[in-house]
């Protein structure tokens, strides 16, 4: 270059002509930005929260199911087309994929099945004030964490390794008959 010869910035900075660049007539997509929506949580009465979460869960997991099929097929054809081992191995991960992916959608029917059948009863006045509520198909221990402790164990060294649901009555007087020798 010689020194009388002016650099001109401008064609320096000129990024057209750079492959992967944005070719003239080419139409950029610019995404609108996220905005996050709160939810609306209701905890005194769960069942709205309950029914809006399954539907969620369920039609992203619909959702995520046809996109895996989509996907599938491409790559089923293209592993057809080639012979690459690289292709098999993408459509087979893909199946393995919408396999857990069905897996979820059962787990999800499962867990609301579950969550549905318990099942809360408001009942009378007690003379203290509060509400008296019956709670059935659910694990329950009355008593203190040490004496949850001193019979299962800590979550470090469990004697049991869970609990199993096992029903204990509770008489009026708030003491629970226990059937299992320790």
């Amino acid at each position: 270059m010689r020194m009388d010869e002016k650099l001109d910035l401008q064609q320096l900075l000129n990024i057209d002509s750079l492959p992967g660049g944005v070719e003239s007539g080419e139409d950029v997509v610019v995404y609108e930005k996220l905005e996050l929506v709160d939810v609306q949580s209701h905890p005194a009465d769960r069942k709205p929260d309950l029914e809006e979460d399954y539907t969620l869960a369920r039609k992203t997991a619909h959702h995520m199911n046809q996109m895996i099929m989509d996907m599938a097929q491409i790559a089923l054809h293209n592993a057809k087309n080639s012979e690459s081992p690289r292709h098999v191995e993408v459509f087979t991960s893909l199946m393995n994929q919408l396999n857990v992916s069905n897996i979820g959608l059962m787990k999800i029917h499962k867990e609301m099945r579950e969550i549905t059948e318990e099942t809360t009863k408001p009942g009378a006045e007690k003379s203290g004030g509060g509400s008296e509520m019956n709670i059935e198909n659910a694990t329950v221990f009355v008593g203190s964490p040490t004496e949850l402790m001193q019979k299962y164990g800590s979550a470090y060294e469990p004697k049991e390794g869970f609990i199993n649901g096992e029903a204990v009555e509770v008489n009026p007087d708030g003491n629970g008959t226990d059937d299992r020798s320790e």
